[in-house]
């Protein structure tokens, strides 16, 4: 089986890049979505976290992400520690996804994909590349917020061309070029 790790920065498209994989029989695995579920099912995970974070983090059970984001955000090293925590969660829960597919590809994208701590590794890597400016306006209209929010987001990334640069492939999605002859080019070449 053949893992593919997708990444790119905000607004860059990498959503587009999975349901385009997705209609073609590729399952993929999103790892943001797959970390908020784990949050609610991951009884080891949510151990930890009441461990570092506080009981009242968990009340009912569930999480309360505006206490936890008041403790992460405001002190970087709380932050680190929360990511040491969900990375290797979602790591551990790809691979139990992965052992359930019936594919010869399978997709991870993952903003991060770079800078996690997962402890995965991919046969190759796909990076989704946008103009910054196109990206500021994406997440603008999709999430109604001020293009120095975006920016902001954006700096606490790894830089575009970095990524790129550790990409065994790269995906333009600039709204000129087709993303499709793109994907299929990179298939070909698996």
């Amino acid at each position: 089986m053949i893992s593919i790790g997708i990444t790119g920065g905000i607004g860059s498209g990498k959503s587009v890049v999975t349901r385009i994989l997705s209609s073609m029989g590729i399952p993929c695995y999103i790892a943001d979505d797959a970390a908020k579920s784990l949050y609610d099912t991951d009884p080891v995970l949510q151990q930890d976290m009441v461990r570092i974070f506080g009981e009242n983090i968990f009340p009912n059970g569930q999480l309360d992400k505006a206490a936890l984001a008041g403790v992460v955000f405001q002190d970087k090293n709380k932050l680190q520690a929360l990511n040491a925590l969900v990375h290797p969660a979602v790591g551990r829960d790809f691979l139990a996804w992965k052992s359930r597919q019936n594919s010869h590809i399978v997709a991870f994208e993952s903003a991060l994909l770079f800078r996690s701590s997962t402890g995965l590794q991919f046969d190759k890597t796909i990076c989704v590349s946008a103009p910054e400016a196109l990206r500021i306006e994406r997440v603008c209209a999709r999430n109604q917020i001020k293009p120095q929010e975006v920016k902001a987001r954006i700096q606490h990334q790894m830089p575009q061309d970095e990524m790129e640069k550790l990409s065994d492939f790269v995906i333009i999605n600039d709204d000129i070029r087709a993303i499709l002859p793109q994907i299929q080019t990179i298939l070909k070449q698996l």
